[in-house]
């Protein structure tokens, strides 16, 4: 299905499947929480006030080839 034209689309806590194999989606089934899933598995999770990943060493934040340039910090950190 392709959207055409700007809509709000209400998905009532339900999941937004983004591949062929449906285990690659968002969903936000937890009060002001987004769940970011890729291979069925839950791997960044956003709320009001972090963006994490969904579980202990479980992601990385960049890779050998692909690198951030700049990290900025609180003054605080």
């Amino acid at each position: 299905m392709a959207l055409t034209k700007a809509s709000l689309v209400d998905l009532n806590a339900g999941e937004l499947i983004l591949d062929l194999d449906a285990d690659t989606s968002i969903t936000a089934d937890t009060d002001d929480t987004i769940h970011f899933k890729i291979g069925g598995t839950d791997r960044v999770t956003i709320t009001g006030t972090a963006l994490s990943p969904s579980s202990s060493d479980g992601s990385a934040l960049g890779t050998t080839a692909l690198e951030w340039s700049d990290l900025f910090l609180a003054d605080g950190a």
